[in-house]
């Protein structure tokens, strides 16, 4: 059995409620941390529940819920493998459901308003690497239509 049918073997047994929570995650962290080769390796490991579920509660996500990932936190002196595996528990997965993803930065920053400023900084993020893709898409469009083609 490979790393990722693994770990699909222990979110079974987790929801079957045959291991609890903190165990089932720190299985999943060990089978994420015995690929090499980085984000691209381990992502073959863990990619069947990455976005399916918090990597602190194993919750399974919510319809339209977000999850918000450690590694886009905006301190970047703090590797998100710190937090990730270093901390008081530790993560199966970078990311974390709302409520998962304040406990975790906060007690890792000591700071009670620490998870709320990082969602919001990680939101801005993404709000500006959206609206710099539909403005690149705007222009090229119109780029496009003045030479007669569409898009």
């Amino acid at each position: 059995m490979d790393n990722r049918e693994a770990v699909e073997k222990i979110v079974e047994r987790y929801d079957r409620g045959e291991i609890h929570c903190d165990e089932a995650r720190r299985q999943i962290a060990e089978a994420r941390k015995k690929v090499s080769g980085g984000v691209k390796n381990e992502e073959m490991v863990i990619g069947s529940i990455r976005g399916c579920r918090c990597g602190r509660c194993l919750r399974k996500k919510k319809e339209n819920e977000r999850f918000y990932s450690v590694r886009a936190i905006s301190e970047d002196y703090v590797g998100h493998n710190d937090i990730m595996n270093d901390g008081e528990e530790i993560l199966a997965l970078d990311e974390l459901c709302m409520e998962c993803f304040d406990i975790v930065i906060n007690r890792w920053f000591k700071d009670d308003k620490a998870g709320e400023r990082e969602r919001r900084y990680i939101e801005e993020c993404e709000g500006s690497v959206q609206a710099k893709e539909d403005t690149e898409w705007s222009t090229e469009k119109r780029t496009m239509e003045k030479r007669g083609q569409k898009k």
